[in-house]
């Protein structure tokens, strides 16, 4: 039986559990069970800039652009669970995303965005508010985002915007309070070509495309999408690199870890895995198609000349690399690492190798189309003022695990809590840049130990900070008939 080793705050050795008793989450924190890598941990550069100097505490990086893009449409285009890793602008093998490429040919690319959580609400929240999870307030799955956290369609609404949103996931549709700031909104729920799962991208355009038309330059819009495959489970609408199989990844498999009774031995463990990443890539793919299509409606009228075109995600996904899959994990670099493409008119392609998160978007949108940026915010505004990209933070507020991640030039530094199954078991992990698979935990080793209080430390004061220019977060619940919706929609509250 394979087991995982523990360690308390002084990194000193607790006892040893095994796998039957810990959570797998925590055994992948302790010991690194892996089957593939990620993205490296990035140093903050931009370009031709130089990597931070050792003993510099912060470094600034000039801004990426010299001017605005005054009154420009913005379309933000949100693809849930994408990782980052298997896009081909990222340098995936596999022809996944060839529209996403092509525009990110003609675009800002950053290679090391973080998101700011590990699952649709908080990260969602963060990428709209510009405010980190512990800031806006919205984090457990019964919590709703407060009326005074104020989203980017808000603040360009109010700047004279004509603002649509369409949205497949319910994570961040009306019921927790992001439909705010829409002139016309809409929330697409299941899927009725296949009712157990999502609501597939081509249902969406449904609802996008028609909209194109109505959209002018004489006033600037915004539009924001939220797609949904490749979230579990992997059905794809059309198959590329999988085949249909014995074992369906539909939400059954997915359920409650149904997904455990087909691991089997190593050899068998490969072989699942590599079907799940066929299935998964599949999904992306036709994502990808549906993605090409609204780009191509909104050339066709002559939209895309004055139009900011944004593709990002909320998070990643687990594909069995430390024995789980899916999200709403510990903060690992395939729960957290994940595209942000920035078409800017005029400007062109570059490569963005400084670490940037989600909290910047809002704040770097506002600035690049002119509009201002409201003080407050936790995000920078990396293209018109100078940025530092040194201190990253990611969290999980969830009722039974609570994580916290922080990067600092190529280190990083997580602390998770569970108060489930193992009634408040801690497991912390830190990792370099060498090391960009996550699979050496060197918290206890000796030979950093200073560094590891140091960031400790800093992670403390991040958990405790309490800006002076913003009021609390409000911590939202759902009354009774929110929860009755709730449930309808398929969660238990």
């Amino acid at each position: 039986m394979i087991a995982g080793t523990l360690f308390d705050r002084s990194g000193r050795r607790r006892a040893r559990h095994s796998i039957a008793s810990v959570p797998l989450w925590a055994a992948g924190l302790c010991c690194g069970l892996l089957v593939a890598g990620t993205a490296p941990l990035p140093t903050a550069q931009v370009e031709s800039a130089s990597a931070l100097d050792e003993g510099t505490a912060a470094s600034s990086i000039p801004p990426l652009l010299d001017a605005p893009c005054d009154r420009c449409n913005v379309v933000v285009v949100l693809i849930d669970t994408l990782r980052a890793d298997h896009l081909g602008a990222y340098g995936y093998h596999r022809e996944t995303s060839p529209h996403i490429d092509a525009l990110a040919r003609e675009s800002l690319v950053f290679r090391n965005a973080i998101a700011q959580s590990t699952w649709t609400k908080p990260a969602t929240a963060s990428l709209l508010t510009g405010l980190y999870p512990k800031n806006h307030g919205a984090n457990t799955l019964r919590q709703r985002l407060a009326d005074d956290r104020v989203l980017l369609s808000e603040y360009l609404q109010r700047a004279g915007y004509r603002t649509y949103g369409i949205v497949a996931n319910g994570n961040a549709g009306p019921l927790f309070n992001f439909d705010r700031g829409y002139d016309r909104y809409e929330y697409i729920a299941g899927g009725r070509e296949r009712p157990d799962a999502i609501t597939r991208s081509d249902r969406v355009n449904e609802k996008v495309l028609p909209i194109v038309p109505e959209l002018s330059d004489a006033q600037p819009f915004l539009l924001f999408i939220h797609y949904v495959d490749p979230h579990e489970p992997y059905l794809p609408g059309a198959r590329r690199f999988s085949r249909a199989a014995d074992v369906e990844f539909d939400r059954s498999f997915f359920k409650q870890e149904g997904y455990r009774s087909h691991l089997g031995d190593a050899q068998h463990r490969r072989e699942l895995r590599s079907r799940l990443v066929d299935s998964y890539d599949d999904e992306i793919r036709y994502n990808d198609a549906s993605f090409g299509r609204v780009l191509g409606a909104l050339e066709g009228h002559g939209l895309l000349e004055r139009s900011v075109v944004v593709v990002v995600s909320d998070h990643g996904e687990e594909l069995l690399e430390r024995g789980g899959l899916g999200h709403k994990k510990p903060p690992y670099e395939e729960q957290v690492r994940v595209p942000l493409i920035v078409r800017v008119p005029g400007v062109g392609h570059r490569q963005v190798h400084g670490r940037v998160e989600q909290v910047d978007v809002t704040p770097s949108l506002l600035s690049l189309v002119g509009v201002a940026v409201p003080p407050g915010l936790d995000g920078e505004d990396l293209f018109r003022s100078p940025w530092q990209g040194e201190v990253s933070y990611a969290e999980l507020d969830d009722e039974a695990l609570q994580c916290t991640a922080m990067w600092r030039r190529d280190e990083k530094l997580a602390s998770c809590v569970d108060r489930g199954e193992t009634g408040g078991t801690t497991a912390r992990y830190h990792a370099l840049a060498d090391d960009p698979a996550e699979r050496r935990n060197l918290y206890a080793d000796e030979a950093v130990a200073g560094r590891v209080r140091a960031l400790e430390s800093e992670l403390e004061r991040y958990r405790a900070d309490r800006r002076g220019d913003r009021t609390p977060a409000a911590r939202v619940e759902l009354d009774e008939a929110q929860k009755e919706a709730m449930r309808a929609l398929g969660y238990e509250p």
